[in-house]
């Protein structure tokens, strides 16, 4: 749901080929996961550092999500002989 933390960013820059995170935006959390929201400084602070590290963060709102994963289960890649 947020940004990792910054031992989490360090480990990632420094272990990874990651360069893209994917998180919810913050008015997604803001509603879906209200005790995240009050700590959004610190939060906003990891994105800030997260850049720092050449770390992009994308922020998805949580209905670009489930349109997402639905997509990846959609009925068209069921086959017929498929159980």
């Amino acid at each position: 749901a947020e940004p990792p933390c910054m031992q989490c960013l360090n480990f990632i820059r420094r272990y990874t080929a990651i360069s893209i995170i994917y998180c919810l935006s913050p008015e997604s959390y803001k509603t879906e996961y209200p005790i995240i929201a009050r700590r959004s400084e610190e939060i906003l602070c990891r994105r800030v550092y997260a850049k720092s590290l050449g770390i992009s963060i994308i922020e998805l709102d949580r209905e670009e999500i489930i349109e997402y994963e639905l997509s990846k289960h959609s009925e068209t890649d069921i086959r017929p002989n498929q159980i």
